[in-house]
């Protein structure tokens, strides 16, 4: 999710070249790109995994479920003081919890 989060909002300059220098990427995504370069170190990525993990979240981004569902988490978290596995259900509706296979016994996050 890290990745994701600067890629999804089309943050310029997003995701960082590798390898990853956290100096150099845009100024709201420095600390994210620090957490990168720790998560590559502990994954023992070289470019060729980091390149790889870059062009699935990529294709992740553009894939409209995805793209709605982030919609919905975001907008369920503004709009709530817990954000429970009920409300993410009544949000996600039947259909996305089917097709991505979402148990929702386990879905409570606190805001």
């Amino acid at each position: 999710m890290v990745l994701m989060g600067a890629l999804v909002e089309r943050t310029p300059g997003w995701p960082p070249e590798w390898p990853i220098d956290p100096d150099a990427a845009p100024a709201s995504a420095r600390s994210d790109a620090r957490s990168l370069r720790a998560l590559a170190k502990f994954a023992r990525l070289n470019a060729d995994g980091w390149y790889a993990l870059v062009e699935e979240a990529h294709a992740l981004a553009r894939d409209p479920d995805f793209r709605h569902l982030v919609g919905l988490i975001g907008t369920g978290l503004e709009l709530a003081d817990e954000f429970d596995a009920a409300r993410l259900r009544w949000l996600l509706g039947p259909n996305l919890l089917t097709k991505y296979g979402i148990d929702m016994e386990e879905a409570t996050c606190s805001t």
